[in-house]
């Protein structure tokens, strides 16, 4: 399915426990039917992918308004998950925490967003879907006046050396300030350092470098020391952090569009 029209999607908040819950779904789909990740057995039941962190973010969704459920509501396409300070701080801490060396980053005394179970239906995944999440992304971050947004992103598939020229690329160009000390944790920390700079295919790293990733860079995420090997999500995962004041001028002008997003 191309979408054509965005005047038929809209991006908001979730507003009530149901639209979680269709969250949720939306999230089983993407992450275990089709990348293998491994839930609960009570998940598996329900065919959906929930954590301890949910009920405490609030979830950014993408709606196609020309589609329906079998109960009548607009089918929920896409989403990313916001954990502010506050709620970290109050219940479980931030869910990144458990892959990457936060300290210093909390230390930091910004208003700190951590984003994070980002995914769009296969259907929908495209300029568009994408470019409407981070529209959403940034009315947030304004209203809430967010200074560092911060999480981790995946690649699919538990084999760092599939994604060699990737990790290395990201790692020769766009690593975060050792003074953070951002590093994946032990034991499931790999070196990214995989192939040499003089060595390295720009071209072959840009082409396993998943969409969500190079969105991430092209808004001027900087990314941890190290990725980290989640075995249960079946992913590769990298640490990203974006200093709002520094990011990409283009991206700021696309945030400031607020009038276009109601959440």
């Amino acid at each position: 399915m191309s979408i054509v029209n965005r005047n038929q999607l809209e991006v908001r908040l979730a507003k009530d426990e149901e639209e979680i819950v269709e969250v949720q779904k939306l999230r089983y789909k993407v992450f275990v039917d089709e990348f293998g990740a491994k839930v609960s057995h009570q998940n598996k039941n329900e065919c959906i992918e929930s954590d301890k962190f949910d009920n405490h973010c609030d979830h950014l969704v993408l709606i196609d308004k020309s589609t329906r459920t079998l109960v009548g509501k607009p089918i929920i396409v896409g989403t990313l998950r916001l954990l502010n300070y506050a709620n970290a701080k109050k219940f479980y801490g931030f869910y990144s925490a458990a892959e990457y060396n936060l300290e210093k980053i909390l230390k930091l005394k910004q208003n700190l967003l951590e984003i994070g179970r980002a995914c769009v239906h296969k259907d929908y995944r495209g300029h568009i879907a994408l470019h409407l999440l981070w529209l959403g992304l940034g009315s947030y971050v304004l209203k809430q006046d967010i200074k560092i947004i911060f999480g981790v992103a995946s690649f699919n598939g538990s084999d760092p050396a599939l994604f060699s020229s990737a990790l290395s690329l990201l790692n020769h160009k766009y690593r975060a300030s050792k003074l953070l000390e951002f590093k994946a944790l032990e034991p499931n920390s790999v070196d990214m350092d995989m192939i040499s700079v003089r060595e390295l295919d720009y071209r072959k790293a840009m082409l396993q470098m998943p969409s969500l990733i190079k969105a991430y860079l092209r808004m001027g995420a900087e990314v941890g020391e190290g990725a980290f090997v989640d075995l249960n999500f079946n992913t590769v995962d990298i640490g990203i952090i974006i200093k709002v004041e520094l990011m990409d001028s283009k991206y700021k002008e696309l945030y400031g569009r607020l009038e276009k997003v109601s959440l």
